[in-house]
């Protein structure tokens, strides 16, 4: 994603280098994109519950669009915030079926 070393990452968090704007960019796209994602799942349900593909690792995050399992995660964290109806975590793949099979809270 930032295209930077391990290295790189360490100078700049600890101060010895100051961090590109580019990079600044990309951090703050990211942002944007998790809240608008998480926005969009908060919003579109349509069910009793929010159910979300959790990715086991980088490569399924990917898959799903994301750069890693952390900015998922943060996605994550955002949508459980933005609503007040639970979130189900389903393997990835496993949304199609996790619709019919979560059991669904009952509202009273």
């Amino acid at each position: 994603m930032l295209d930077i070393g391990r290295q790189q990452a360490k100078d700049m968090s600890s101060g010895r280098r100051s961090t590109p704007i580019g990079i600044i960019a990309e951090l703050i796209a990211l942002i944007h994109r998790q809240a608008a994602q998480a926005d969009a799942e908060a919003e579109s349900s349509g069910l009793d519950v929010i159910i979300l593909e959790k990715p086991a690792d980088d490569v399924e995050a990917r898959a799903l669009g994301w750069p890693c399992v952390g900015a998922w995660s943060a996605m994550a964290a955002r949508v459980m915030v933005a609503t007040a109806l639970p979130v189900a975590f389903v393997p990835y793949g496993a949304a199609a079926e996790a619709v019919e099979d979560v059991p669904l809270p009952r509202l009273r």
